[in-house]
């Protein structure tokens, strides 16, 4: 005989996988957006991107040599001594725009050095983000949590940038601020002596 209770449980136990499976799906979209793709793109930019603005660069060269050439050409036609402080300053001018596109390209593969040059996680410690991520998510995120609160969406919000940027101790201290009885003594003496560092 089925009793009450145990029509409630399937129902239960489908609501929790299908949680679950939402949780697994958001941190998958996170691996993707916030790890994944950056180094997939800054690999690109240092194989692919640094060629094409080396080209584009040279590309850029040449034809403000040739506009200058045109230019000087125009002063000699018309039997006048070429003006070198006025030619430089038009091309200045006609190619302002292209020159700022030139510093925007550069100063972007300098941010992915940057990025690839940045401290890197060891594996455990990317695996203790995941998982505290994670655990983060089941708690906070609203459409896997409906009753969070606006000051947990504020707390999820700060663990979506902790996470986004690798930074495992902001991660650590919001999960240990949602579960005070789980951090360890090491943790919490760890995180003591950094605060009296800052101080």
């Amino acid at each position: 005989m089925i009793t009450e209770n145990a029509m409630v449980k399937p129902s239960l136990l489908k609501q929790e996988d299908s949680m679950d499976r939402l949780t697994r799906l958001i941190i998958e979209r996170d691996d993707l957006v916030y790890h994944v793709a950056p180094d997939l793109r800054a690999e690109y930019m240092m194989k692919i991107g640094a060629l094409e603005n080396l080209v584009w660069k040279k590309r850029l060269e040449l034809s403000m040599a040739k506009r200058r050439l045109n230019l000087i050409r125009s002063y000699l036609n018309r039997e006048d001594e070429p003006d070198i402080a006025e030619i430089e300053a038009r091309i200045e001018y006609e190619y302002k725009e292209m020159m700022t596109e030139l510093e925007q390209r550069n100063d972007t593969i300098k941010a992915l050095m940057d990025y690839i040059e940045s401290e890197c996680l060891t594996q455990e410690e990317a695996e203790e983000l995941r998982s505290l991520y994670t655990k983060l998510v089941k708690k906070l995120h609203p459409d896997v949590n409906p009753d969070a609160t606006d000051e947990d969406i504020l707390m999820f919000e700060k663990a979506v940038n902790a996470y986004k940027t690798g930074n495992l101790d902001m991660i650590r201290a919001l999960f240990y601020t949602m579960d005070p009885d789980k951090a360890d003594t090491i943790y919490v003496e760890d995180l003591k002596t950094k605060i009296a560092e800052v101080q």
